[in-house]
């Protein structure tokens, strides 16, 4: 699923954190034309339940 421009930044970013710390996740990666990325236990999982980032996307998550 692709992102479609409607994001809320801010409560996306909320939700990722509260994700990682539900997880016990210890990075959270975020690159355009993915789905954001959590490390566990030194692997690295996509969150397949995210839309894919766009470019726009990385800008306004710099910008929260």
């Amino acid at each position: 699923m692709l992102h479609n421009g409607d994001m809320d930044y801010i409560q996306t970013m909320k939700k990722y954190v509260a994700f990682l710390v539900q997880e016990g996740a210890s990075d959270l990666h975020l690159s355009s034309g993915i789905a954001p990325v959590i490390r566990v236990s030194k692997s690295l999982t996509a969150m397949l339940n995210e839309p894919i980032l766009v470019p726009d996307d990385i800008h306004g998550f710099l910008k929260v």
